[in-house]
């Protein structure tokens, strides 16, 4: 995992692919819909984790989040996201590539996601006391270590796609001590390449989450970004 810091970031993205478990050589049969598969997540080496595993239908339902359930800060975060991606973007790697991205259509909200990222935001407040997180996560739930891990746990386990030439995946940004989101990102898009894709992701399912620690820690807020979706 690439881990960044800066004055008022420190921010982690993570890229994962997935894929059913099997005979990649031997087309499968299209399940039925109760069917229970068997899904595998690649888990970037930087993580620490080789791979994870879960088990969905391949009828499971996106379940749509509810905007006035967020806070309003959280929801001029969507929003403001979701513009951002409206708009498309230019994001520029440490060797001076230029990477352009058009348009993208804005996020839906996915509830379980959302879970995820809340739960995670809490986690964050909670063990990052002295404002430097060193692992990005409670060393004690192994279970909570990846971004795919902590959307899967909280229920979001997508089926894999049909089509082989399709991934599916799953990405995080962070940031810490911002005041707003635009400030936030602002640092994403200008500050490492990996997170400033991440915004312009062609994924369909995200979550924005703010927490708030009043008192603790060095950086206050904590912004945790959550995207899923097959490309």
């Amino acid at each position: 995992m690439n881990h960044r810091l800066s004055p008022h970031l420190l921010a982690l993205p993570c890229l994962l692919a997935l894929s059913a478990c099997d005979d990649p050589q031997t087309p499968s049969p299209s399940p039925t819909p109760t069917a229970t598969l068997t899904v595998t997540v690649h888990e970037e080496p930087e993580s620490g984790v080789r791979e994870t595993t879960y088990q969905t239908t391949a009828d499971f339902q996106f379940r749509p989040g509810v905007l006035g359930d967020l806070s309003p800060e959280e929801q001029v975060a969507w929003n403001l996201l979701n513009a951002e991606r409206q708009g498309g973007g230019i994001c520029t790697a440490p060797n001076g590539q230029v990477t352009r991205h058009p348009p993208q259509p804005p996020l839906q909200l996915e509830a379980r996601i959302y879970e995820a990222a809340r739960l995670y935001g809490e986690s964050l407040r909670r063990w990052n006391v002295a404002g430097v997180p060193a692992d990005h996560y409670d060393p004690s739930d192994p279970a909570g270590q990846t971004p795919a891990r902590r959307m899967i746990r909280a229920g979001y386990r997508p089926a894999p796609p049909t089509r082989r030439d399709q991934a599916l995946f799953f990405e995080e940004n962070l940031a810490f001590g911002h005041d707003d989101a635009a400030q936030v990102l602002k640092a994403w898009k200008t500050e490492s390449y990996a997170h400033c894709e991440t915004l312009y992701a062609p994924a369909q399912y995200g979550a924005f989450s703010l927490t708030h620690s009043p008192s603790g820690t060095k950086f206050k807020r904590y912004w945790v970004l959550n995207v899923s979706g097959i490309r």
